[in-house]
């Protein structure tokens, strides 16, 4: 008699549990995101229900709340001890709310490893491979990666990832041999020269540089900042008042620095 009450106690647990999980699934396929979260909260507060747990963080991400979205997620994974579906679910999603740098490797780390790591997810774990000091490590996945990426996607990935200045600078030869003088490569060229200028690697851009400045007034005062910032006064002076038409203020800001 006491076997069959176990037995019945445990069948009804299941069942229970079964029909949470049948409920949380349809509500958050019907983007009632809202409600989710609601029931996930009452069975959690019940009990440790990873089922809510996993459905809580992703309603909280479909509704942009990221915050929230990343402690449930981390959470999730922490407790879990399977590599179903669902953990490389909340890795992703982990991965796409958070700006912390340890948890975009933990993440990363989880889903490259086991082959789930998207093309969107990339530079996330790129950046946190630099932000961390894995340099090497970093290095190697730009290399296994680098054939499924456009020449515009290089430069992207390495100047948003801080990535070393050799390796943005070859990305920007490359983009600009296929594209040459387009707006893409003025644009990552502009970003370049306030990251350059910040490590003192200026000097490295030089080169890039000389390809020209197409008619963009922005690009020129860019380049001016560079030259300043090399000492080449006068070659700073000559491209900001290039710009001063378009850019009076800004013009007139740099030239009564010299």
């Amino acid at each position: 008699m006491k076997h069959f009450l176990i037995i019945f106690l445990l069948f009804l647990f299941f069942s229970c549990s079964n029909n949470t999980q049948t409920e949380l699934k349809e509500l958050f396929d019907d983007g009632n995101y809202e409600k989710t979260i609601e029931i996930a909260d009452k069975n959690l507060n019940d009990s440790l229900d990873f089922n809510a747990l996993f459905y809580k963080g992703q309603s909280y991400y479909r509704m942009l709340n990221f915050e929230e979205a990343e402690k449930a997620s981390y959470l999730f994974i922490l407790l879990s001890d399977s590599n179903n579906e669902f953990y490389f679910d909340a890795a992703t999603t982990l991965i796409r709310s958070t700006d912390n740098n340890d948890l975009l490797l933990f993440a990363g780390g989880i889903l490259y490893d086991s082959g789930y790591l998207s093309r969107i997810d990339y530079l996330n774990y790129y950046r946190a491979l630099y932000a961390n000091g894995l340099h090497e490590e970093a290095r190697d996945f730009y290399f296994q990666i680098e054939k499924a990426l456009t020449d515009y996607e290089k430069v992207l990935i390495n100047i948003n990832s801080s990535a070393p200045s050799d390796m943005i600078v070859s990305a920007l030869e490359t983009l600009y041999s296929s594209d040459g003088l387009s707006e893409r490569f003025i644009s990552s060229m502009k970003d370049a020269i306030r990251l350059f200028n910040r490590r003192g690697d200026s000097q490295m851009l030089l080169n890039l540089v000389s390809y020209g400045d197409g008619d963009d007034a922005s690009y020129m005062i860019s380049i001016g900042d560079l030259m300043f910032n090399l000492g080449r006064i006068e070659d700073a002076a000559t491209y900001w008042l290039r710009a001063q038409e378009s850019y009076p203020r800004e013009t007139r800001l740099r030239l009564r620095a010299l």
